[in-house]
Order: C-alpha cells, then sequence, then structure tokens
C-alpha cells in the first residue's frame, strides 16, 4: 500500500514558530508511516534543522526556485514525481503559487493552508480565487480566524482552528541550582517581540535578577539590543543565548517566561514551551494568549509596551516565589488537558483525510 505524502512549503527564510510547527508535525509523521516533503528558501539554519530528519528514509528537503516561473514548474514536478496527496502551505506569500499548481498539474491533490499571524485578508479577485483552490483553511487561533474573516466571503466548511501544540523533546532537561532569579525570553529577535520592552523593565526592577534571550534575528537588531543594554548599564545581567534547539534547558532552570510582544500573537510556541515546561510567563494580552493563559492563574497579562508596568509584575513574581511555582503548575496542568500534541496532531489529520 502506498503511503500518504505530505508536501510543506515553507515562505520564511528564518527559523521561528512557523517552522517548528513544521518540524514538528513532519517528525511527528515521519514515525507513523508518512512520507514528508519540506520545500522552503535556500537557508543554512533551515538545511541544518530539517537535515536531522533525514534518518528517516521517507523525508526529503526541497528548494524553492529564485524566479516564480521556475518556482511554480518546479513545484508542479515535485507534486507530479513525488506523487502528492496533501500539499500543506504555511503563508499566503506560496498561496498563489500552490494555487496555480493545483490548476495546472497533473496530480490531484489536498490543498491546506495554515494561518499563522493575526492579519486580515485582501479582499480581491486574486485572493478570492486563490482561496478557492484551496481545500482547507486551519487558524491557530480563534483571534487569528476572526481577524483573517473580517469582510471575507470564505465558507464555513473551510474554516477550522486548531491551537497550537509543541511536542515534547526526547530526554527533558536537568534543573540545577540558581544562585540568582533568571528570567528568559525565546523566540525570534524581532522589534514586535518587545525586546527591547524587557530591557528598559530590567533597569527598572528592584529585585535583583538575570535574563536569558534566547533567539536569533538581523545582526543589525540584534547589536542593538546589545547596545541598549550597555546603555542601561545592564549587560553584566543579560545573556544573548542565540540560536539553540535545547530552549527547555533555560526554561527549565528559570524562574519564568517574558514575552511582551508589542504585535498580537496568534498563537506563540514560546507561551507553549513555558506551560509544557510548568514555568509561569509574563506575557502580553493583546493577542489570543487569552485564549489559552487565564490572568493571575497560569500567567500575568499585561499591556504591551510598558516597561514601568513589566518591572513592577517582574518585582512581584520574584518576590512570590510560591504564587510564581502555583501559577506555573496550573499552566502545564492547562497544557496536558487541552494543549497536547496529541489533541493537536488528531485534529490536523482529519483535515488532511477528509
Amino acid at each position: 500500500m502506498r503511503k500518504t505524502t505530505v508536501l510543506h512549503c515553507i515562505a520564511s527564510p528564518f527559523w521561528g514558530g512557523g517552522e517548528r510547527y513544521v518540524y514538528d508535525l513532519a517528525s511527528q509523521m515521519l514515525a507513523d508511516g508518512y512520507r514528508i516533503i519540506v520545500y522552503s528558501p535556500d537557508n543554512q539554519i533551515l538545511k541544518k534543522q530539517f537535515s536531522k530528519l533525514e534518518t528517516y528514509p521517507d523525508f526529503s528537503f526541497a528548494q524553492r526556485k529564485k524566479t516564480f516561473a521556475a518556482n511554480l514548474l518546479n513545484l508542479i514536478h515535485i507534486i507530479e514525481s513525488q506523487q502528492v496527496d496533501v500539499v500543506h502551505i504555511h503563508n499566503t506569500k506560496t498561496l498563489l503559487t500552490a494555487a496555480l499548481a493545483k490548476t495546472f498539474s497533473s496530480r490531484k491533490f489536498r490543498l491546506v493552508l495554515s494561518i499563522h499571524l493575526v492579519k486580515k485578508s485582501k479582499n480581491n479577485f486574486i485572493r478570492k480565487w486563490e482561496t478557492s483552490k484551496v481545500d482547507k483553511l486551519v487558524f491557530v487561533s480563534r483571534l487569528a480566524a476572526e481577524t483573517y474573516l473580517k469582510d471575507s466571503d470564505i465558507h464555513k466548511d473551510k474554516v477550522n482552528v486548531v491551537w497550537n501544540s509543541i511536542l515534547a523533546p526526547v530526554a527533558s532537561p536537568v534543573a540545577v541550582p540558581q544562585l540568582e532569579p533568571a528570567l528568559c525570553f525565546v523566540g525570534r529577535l524581532a522589534p514586535e517581540k518587545g525586546i527591547d520592552t524587557i530591557l528598559e523593565a530590567m533597569g527598572k526592577t528592584e529585585s535583583h535578577c538575570r535574563l536569558n534571550i534566547v533567539g536569533n534575528g538581523e545582526q543589525n537588531y540584534v547589536d542593538m539590543l546589545k547596545q541598549k543594554a550597555a546603555q542601561l548599564n545592564i549587560s553584566d545581567r543579560v545573556d544573548f543565548i542565540g540560536f539553540t534547539t535545547d530552549t527547555d534547558r533555560y526554561i527549565v532552570n528559570s524562574l519564568f517566561g517574558v514575552l511582551p510582544s508589542s504585535a498580537p500573537e496568534s498563537f506563540g510556541l514560546a507561551n507553549l514551551e513555558f506551560m509544557r515546561c510548568g514555568k509561569t510567563q509574563i506575557t502580553s494580552n493583546n493577542g489570543a494568549q487569552k485564549e489559552y493563559l487565564s490572568d493571575e492563574v497560569t500567567a500575568l497579562l499585561i499591556e504591551p509596551e510598558n516597561p514601568a508596568l513589566l518591572a513592577e509584575k517582574i518585582d512581584f513574581l520574584i518576590q512570590n516565589p510560591q504564587k510564581c511555582k502555583e501559577m506555573g503548575k496550573n499552566a502545564k496542568d492547562f497544557f496536558e488537558k487541552e494543549l497536547s500534541y496529541e489533541h493537536f496532531y488528531k485534529k490536523i489529520l482529519k483535515i488532511y483525510e477528509d
């Protein structure tokens, strides 16, 4: 019996939540006997990360071509030669290419579009035609769905809201005693993630603490953050860890997470990482966090871009370690009950197979 083949299209050349989403889903499907192809931009970090899946004989990694026409022809060739059953795209940037491939390919396949961001859909003829070729739309939160579908006439039968999840690592990291409270940011280093707000808050806290910033981004922006830390005289308390797949090591050995994004998060995987590890977090209240985090029960939800308020909340959690621990336990309990990878995976497979 021929194995079901799923092709994932990645648009971003950077490693972030969407790429982690694809990696986890691909690894789980490979373990369950599916054939997986990842189609992505030419990027060394992406190559290095996905090369870990090459231990599975049913995995292959293909790169996008530079021009639109060459990319379209290449995609059609892969779909037909590899007998692809499902094309799952993770950004509207690749929607036109996928819609044209479905139109011109001799291979009949199911087209699934995941919306990982909070943004409105374009309401023009081209977008309507593109969407007509999509079999199922997957939104990672109710907020993402409501925002995208506003002023849209997409049929409700195509729409699915499937909350994100993440796979646990094979080996759990070991917690080690900390000389001073450690806070942790995990994610892509970009202006909308609120890292500059964290640095300003660190300069205002009454409590002494350290900050681990885990992730990578544009070098100019990273350099600016380091310069800001120096100007605030907190460089000795801030560690820029850089990119690593071993994020759990830093999360487990932190007191709590600090994720104050200024832009509305659709469903941050970093938020989930802290929940799965039994850690509470201070995060923004302007995105989908309110769907799966409860203020003062599993996390502290605050308005973004408010360093003074963030400093106040940091001091509160450091000075109330029992409350901090209790909220982390509540977050872990909710994750295991409502956000486990098993829940997520079953829903995605149903979308593929309907």
